[in-house]
């Protein structure tokens, strides 16, 4: 399978290093004087990621402005959302869910065996499985989802169990 680089900012030319990040800067510059742009361009990788997995582990904001996906980096995973590298897991099992009204965002990841949901990058308790994805109410101030502990079900909203 290809594996493909992410990079953020702009690819005007040269290899992106890691640790570096990308920093217009618009005053001039040696290259703007000779020709050139005017513009200091660096580039930051993020991971080298899989495209197959990214098109399963990936979605668009309702109002198309944000977008998050799920990257590898060896034995972690982790989310890029809007551009910014999130917390790294063990697992994530879920693409991104948001809410009706963009604001917010919800996945599912592990660690320690545990898993649990990440909503807007706050993780919530840790169960057996989480049994759904995550899912935002209409108005977007509720979060909802099912979840197992010790072979019992429950429904979880707002953080809070039911049976």
């Amino acid at each position: 399978m290809p594996i493909i680089f992410i990079l953020l900012g702009f690819v005007l030319g040269g290899c992106a290093q890691p640790g570096t990040t990308t920093t217009p800067t618009p005053s001039p510059s040696p290259a703007a004087e000779s020709g050139g742009s005017g513009w200091d361009i660096s580039e930051t990788l993020l991971a080298a990621i899989n495209f197959a997995f990214v098109r399963q582990f990936s979605d668009t904001s309702p109002d198309a402005r944000r977008f998050g996906y799920a990257a590898e980096n060896g034995l972690t995973m982790f989310m890029v959302m809007d551009g910014e590298k999130g917390k790294e897991y063990e697992a994530i099992w879920s693409p991104p869910v948001f809410s009706p009204d963009s604001r917010r965002f919800a996945y599912v990841a592990e660690r320690d065996r545990k898993h649990f949901i990440v909503a807007d990058t706050v993780e919530g308790a840790g169960y057996d499985s989480i049994d759904s994805l995550p899912i935002f109410s209409h108005d977007s101030r509720q979060l909802a989802y099912v979840a197992s502990l010790d072979s019992q079900q429950f429904m979880i909203v707002n953080g809070a169990e039911g049976k």
